[in-house]
């Protein structure tokens, strides 16, 4: 056999492995575009997933996904990266944290009520003595923070204080203008009458009742602002947090339907942006922004139903990344296609026929004292005495 023929051969194999090389390399990068963490979904509502959320790849680097039905998480998927377990910023979505730490406060009486002044709590902001020399008849409240309605500005134009003085542009209770100070403030506030840092407020008021183990948040030593902009978890622990929230972990039905979700101004709630207040469609939602990176928040707390975002504008873009639209349609796609494990009959309701399926005794090794009203010596109950005193 000539050298002629063999380097022909050979340059023949270098070429088919590069190009096998080549597609795999191709193939490699296509399945680490996208990362499922949980899915208990059907094909069909996957798809009608995946097609809301890469259509906004096209504005956004990449988008992260988290999905509640029935008060569980359902689905977690990546699109744009395969980092659907990463540890990611809520922004101002954590005004919503603080405002269930300021609530469950005021439960423990460590705060009095909302409309109380600030002053009573605190004299010292960011360190330094800060008086309030304007409006002095009307004092700033816990409720002032929590629904923007201070005159404080924000962040992005200032401080909260100069000189020693409190600013502010108007009279509070009288006017909305969003403030990321207020919850600076409202930080120091819960430090003070807690006696604990902020990251270890969010562990013990939120991570613990929700089973987030990867929510934390920075401390205000490190940035101030940390009440208002600086919890961070996997989409899976914001997802846990939304279900914190609808499942009372937090606050009772009274507090959170009486008080917190209760319009103040305009689509203002406590800590919260809020719609269709009146019956089962009732929305509670926040977004987040900071630096290219984005979140949002939208649940129907009623329903038992969430939608968690994370996202990010592509580098160089002049795009917004913008997550509202996309949360929308991910609830709706909830909504019309999610069923209930328990709503046997698909028709929306658990009603006592769907109950009568369960009839019979049930066994768990893991029974605890309170547990439904169960034989403690067998660890059982039968679910048929439940039904006969079960109200529907």
């Amino acid at each position: 056999m000539s050298s002629n023929k063999l380097n022909q051969d050979f340059l023949r194999s270098l070429v088919l492995i590069f190009c096998l090389l080549g597609f795999l390399v191709i193939s490699a990068k296509e399945s680490l575009a996208d990362q499922v963490g949980v899915n208990l979904l059907n094909d069909q509502t996957v798809a009608l997933i995946d097609q809301k959320a890469k259509a906004k790849l096209s504005s956004c680097e990449y988008v992260i996904t988290g999905l509640v039905g029935s008060g569980r998480v359902v689905f977690t998927k990546s699109y744009g990266n395969n980092l659907v377990n990463d540890d990611y910023y809520y922004w101002s979505v954590t005004k919503t944290l603080t405002t269930m730490i300021v609530m469950q406060l005021v439960d423990e009486e460590k705060i009095g009520s909302v409309e109380d002044s600030i002053w009573e709590y605190i004299d010292k902001i960011k360190g330094n003595t800060c008086v309030q020399d304007k409006y002095t008849d009307t004092p700033v409240t816990i409720k002032h923070l929590l629904t923007h309605t201070s005159g404080l500005p924000d962040f992005e134009e200032s401080g909260p204080c100069a000189n020693g003085k409190l600013i502010l542009n108007f009279r509070p209770g009288t006017d909305y203008h969003y403030s990321t100070n207020g919850f600076g403030i409202l930080g120091e506030l819960i430090r003070k009458v807690t006696g604990k840092s902020y990251n270890t407020l969010v562990h013990d008021y939120i991570a613990v009742p929700a089973a987030a183990e990867s929510l934390a948040a920075l401390e205000q030593s490190e940035q101030w602002l940390s009440p208002g902009g600086f919890c961070h978890s996997t989409i899976n622990d914001l997802a846990r947090y939304s279900i914190g929230v609808m499942d009372n972990k937090f606050v009772s039905s009274p507090v959170l339907y009486g008080q917190i979700l209760k319009q103040y101004t305009g689509s203002r709630c406590l800590g919260w942006m809020c719609d269709n207040l009146d019956g089962q469609d009732i929305r509670a939602y926040h977004s987040g922004a900071y630096s290219g990176k984005r979140s949002f928040l939208l649940i129907k707390p009623r329903k038992r139903l969430s939608v968690a975002l994370f996202g990010k504008i592509p580098s160089g873009s002049s795009g917004s990344c913008s997550l509202s639209g996309l949360a929308n349609d991910l609830m709706v796609i909830l909504e019309e296609n999610y069923q209930n494990p328990y709503d046997l009959n698909g028709d929306g309701k658990v009603d006592l026929e769907d109950l009568q399926k369960f009839l019979g005794n049930w066994y768990s090794s893991d029974f605890t004292p309170g547990d439904l009203n169960h034989d403690g010596e067998n660890n059982s109950f039968d679910f048929g005495e439940i039904l006969a005193n079960f109200n529907y």
